[in-house]
């Protein structure tokens, strides 16, 4: 063996060493993938979830409101919520969901 084959191994050896736990230590979300298994956020939301479920899956609304839905004695409560280039709006009668609707 010569001096540069080594310095080669050396080199690969220690890149390898380097990249190889980063690789391996990055969460599939980290690479853009998510993972199977229950929804989150916005998706989570359901027909029927009270306002505190809603609450503890998006957390605090930007703003609150409430409003009368068009032939419906029920006052409703629209909670709205800013996400990153997107506005939801969630519609609760009787405090449980009836809608959603992200722009």
């Amino acid at each position: 063996m010569n001096l540069r084959s080594v310095n080669l191994r050396l080199f690969f050896g220690l890149a390898l060493c380097a990249i190889a736990p980063l690789a391996v230590g990055c969460s599939a979300e980290a690479w853009g993938h998510r993972a199977a298994g229950k929804p989150s956020g916005y998706t989570a939301v359901e027909a029927g979830m009270s306002e505190a479920q809603v609450r503890k899956i998006m957390g605090e609304p930007k703003s609150r409101s409430g409003v009368q839905l068009e032939g419906s004695k029920q006052p409703a409560v629209v909670l709205r919520y800013l996400g990153h280039q997107s506005l939801m709006h969630i519609t609760l009668v009787n405090d449980k969901v009836i809608g959603k609707e992200k722009i």
